[in-house]
């Protein structure tokens, strides 16, 4: 019944996002060999796009610890080693585990990224980081998945998310090598070079 499930709601999620591409900057992702590169971030960083409704929205990089998890030909994804992703839904906050992906071309920027996993949420980022959160996988997230500001007029009208859960649920199945989901380039110019003075280029 829950393979059922979960092929029924990975053909409409299908639906729904129609045959889109996979973005070149996910593509071919391979896991960096041990010992990992750490860096620490040592302030937040709050990158602004333009979202929903052509209005324009917000996602932040709490400090912390990051490590390099995967890499392509394109660029490096560092994962935060805490929940280190928040958003604004209108008066709640949501926390999810990502990072920052820095292209090792110089001219391009970095962009913030976060998994399609469990996510806490609260009425101020310092009670949505107070949570607990689920174990890594957990299908239950895919009830109180929130919308990310980035969300399509299309996903955000069905209000709960629940365009976002599907394909969540539908993600679960490969939860071992989960996609890294890409915000939108930066608006404000000093994120950039906020980033690449602690990730570098490489």
């Amino acid at each position: 019944m829950k393979n059922f499930l979960h092929l029924t709601l990975a053909l409409l999620a299908t639906t729904l996002v129609g045959c889109a591409t996979i973005p070149p900057e996910v593509e071919g992702l391979h896991p960096v060999p041990e010992p990992q590169r750490t860096v620490t971030l040592p302030a937040p960083v709050t990158a602004k796009f333009i979202g929903v409704f052509n209005k324009e929205a917000e996602v932040g990089l709490l400090p912390g610890t990051f490590r390099l998890e995967r890499e392509n030909g394109l660029g490096q994804y560092f994962l935060g080693t805490a929940p280190a992703v928040w958003w604004k839904v209108k008066d709640e906050y949501v926390v999810a585990r990502g990072g920052v992906w820095v292209p090792k071309a110089a001219g391009t920027s970095p962009r913030i990224w976060f998994y399609f996993q469990p996510q806490l949420r609260g009425k101020s980022l310092e009670e949505a980081l107070a949570q607990s959160s689920p174990p890594a996988g957990d299908d239950t997230m895919a009830a109180t998945a929130a919308v990310p500001p980035s969300a399509t007029p299309m996903q955000a009208g069905l209000g709960t998310g629940i365009a976002f859960a599907i394909i969540a649920v539908a993600d679960a199945e490969a939860a071992k090598n989960p996609t890294p989901q890409l915000y939108p380039v930066p608006l404000n110019p000093e994120f950039a070079p906020a980033v690449r003075s602690v990730f570098g280029t490489r």
